[in-house]
């Protein structure tokens, strides 16, 4: 077992690792048996091929063995693991555990190599320490760290620090994994909203924001800047929260930053009021289904500019509620609108201060054509220091989408052409790309879903349609909702291991 000095434990932290072996020819099988904690990114000569491991019983770990003789070629091969190690950060996702790494390669019952002190590391790679997260882990990726191409064979590693040995005794007996590996494909319905085309149709497709304000602050916050429909001496923002009675709206943290002075209002009772930009209000609230959170902004000058506005609210690491859920008017309002659900009169915030809601050049929203359990690969030439976000939903309601938990895949950007991969899947259905500030230009982009292998052996079909499809749609369910364990699309894909328990009483 190795780990990395560089990453002590209890510190959260990717670490990378790196092995060169030189073969003269390549072998018919190469069995690689892999573990790492709390879970890795595996690449054989710069080519990714596998993420795990499954998760596990604490006094149970489980490896994962992938064949790996399709990837190698005669003389210089690179076996590259990224490990992260989930410590210091609130999460539902993935049992606390000590960081570590082992891994044996095996041909024709003799050992190739085996995880040592010889093996290089380095924690300077571009994927930076994620944010607690329930369920999927988001991840926040500077480009501009990237050391060069230490994925592949041909990477000069000298700088890079040996490996530490470490006592795997604290896992236990390692056992095989005892559910087969995940499947992995790409979608093929990649569209865009709302006009339905494919994706392939739009790229390369260049993003812009002219927002030079921050997309995060402190605490966790991030998201977006964005302008009310026009300007006024007093604007007013408000929006409806909804999420289906499950609580996660209690005791969230909220903040708010707004061009102008304002004024918080919950249910029509004022909870803060904000008069500094640069600081705006940040609290905790207790929101739930129905609730209407209402912001109104009085112009410092005469009412001849525009107010912009930043919300943003989350618990337990999800961002759950952003400047996007809110609508804004720029006119006369009813009596009533710090309470009522009704938005009529309300408009939805443009992206930019041109006010031009026809045009959104700051983001795209895509259609995956189905839910899937998916990880993004994306192309992009980009200026340096610019951001892209990609925010995964569930669903499409009122002409947007709905239901993302997480803040999703935050990637900055260096200057030209390069290469983002998420390290970890998210369910969904509608992915939001948006340049939060900069240029970016997509170039290419794949969505690969990654599931347990079922099979489908059987069918069922009748005269009633409804019945057909629902059959499908249950079948569907089940196959989107299992990777490595039987789980839920996004809120709870979390890890649980308990005794089993009495669930009701009949008397």
């Amino acid at each position: 077992m190795i780990w990395s000095d560089a990453a002590a434990p209890g510190t959260q932290a990717y670490v990378a690792f790196r092995k060169s072996i030189e073969l003269v020819e390549v072998p018919q099988s190469a069995q690689l048996h892999l573990f790492a904690d709390s879970r890795y990114l595996l690449w054989v000569n710069g080519r990714h091929v596998l993420r795990g491991p499954s998760r596990f019983h604490p006094k149970r770990p489980e490896f994962d063995t992938l064949d790996i003789a399709p990837f190698l070629r005669p003389g210089r091969n690179s076996i590259v693991v990224l490990v992260h190690h989930y410590a210091g950060a609130t999460s539902g996702r993935i049992i606390r555990h000590n960081p570590g790494l082992t891994a044996l390669l095996v041909s024709d019952g003799r050992v190739i190599l085996r995880t040592e002190p010889d093996w290089k590391t380095s924690a300077e790679t571009e994927y930076l320490p994620s944010p607690g997260a329930w369920s999927s882990i988001p991840d926040l990726i500077d480009g501009r760290r990237w050391p060069g191409d230490w994925t592949a064979a041909g990477f000069d590693d000298s700088a890079w620090q040996p490996a530490v040995a470490i006592d795997g005794s604290a896992w236990g007996d390692f056992h095989p994994r005892i559910t087969p590996l995940c499947a992995e494909a790409d979608l093929t319905s990649v569209r865009h909203m709302p006009d339905a085309l494919p994706l392939a149709e739009l790229l390369p497709l260049e993003l812009r924001s002219g927002e030079t304000r921050p997309w995060s602050y402190p605490g966790g916050f991030s998201g977006k800047w964005m302008w009310a429909p026009g300007p006024a001496k007093t604007v007013r923002f408000k929006a409806v929260w909804s999420n289906a009675g499950f609580g996660v709206g209690e005791n969230a943290s909220i903040m708010v930053r707004c061009d102008n002075r304002f004024t918080l209002f919950h249910n029509g009772q004022e909870i803060a009021r904000g008069t500094d930009v640069e600081t705006g209000w940040t609290g905790r609230i207790d929101v739930a289904d129905g609730d209407v959170l209402a912001i109104e902004a009085e112009d410092f000058e005469d009412g001849n500019q525009t107010a912009g506005l930043f919300v943003s609210m989350i618990n337990n690491g999800n961002h759950i509620l952003g400047t996007q859920d809110f609508h804004g008017s720029a006119g006369p309002v009813p009596n009533d609108w710090k309470t009522s659900e009704d938005i009529t009169g309300f408009c939805a915030l443009s992206a930019s201060k041109s006010h031009d809601l026809s045009v959104e050049s700051d983001s795209i929203i895509l259609d995956l054509g189905r839910m899937a359990m998916a990880y993004p690969t994306l192309e992009i030439d980009a200026d340096d220091g610019s951001v892209l976000q990609l925010e995964y939903a569930l669903r499409f309601v009122n002409g947007k989408p709905a239901e993302t938990y997480g803040i999703g895949t935050t990637y900055t950007a260096r200057t030209g052409r390069q290469t983002i991969l998420a390290a970890d899947q998210w369910c969904a259905r509608y992915v939001t790309l948006r340049c939060l500030s900069g240029r970016v230009k997509v170039l290419g982009m794949r969505m690969t879903e990654r599931r347990f292998p079922y099979e489908r052996i059987g069918g069922f079909e009748c005269n009633d349609p409804m019945l057909t499809t629902l059959w499908d749609m249950a079948v569907r369910t089940v196959e989107v909702t299992t990777d490595d364990a039987h789980g839920s699309d996004a809120r709870e894909r979390n890890e649980w291991v308990q005794d089993g328990s009495k669930a009701s009483f009949n008397t």
